[in-house]
């Protein structure tokens, strides 16, 4: 999972590579720009926040 801002959150999926902790850190910026396969916003009950979260494989 990748923060992106405050508002923001990218889940990446391992796809046929797993990736130590030290390859992750430093490819993150590149699998920010992966093409993701959902892009959805989860908005709380009360209505105060939403958070745009996307989900790519990696």
């Amino acid at each position: 999972m990748i923060s992106v801002s405050p508002n923001e959150i990218v889940y990446c999926i391992a796809g046929t590579k797993n990736y130590s902790d030290n390859e992750f850190k430093e490819r993150r910026f590149e699998f920010l720009k992966t093409e993701p396969i959902i892009v959805e916003t989860y908005h709380a009950p009360d209505g105060l926040a939403k958070m745009l979260y996307r989900v790519v494989v990696i």
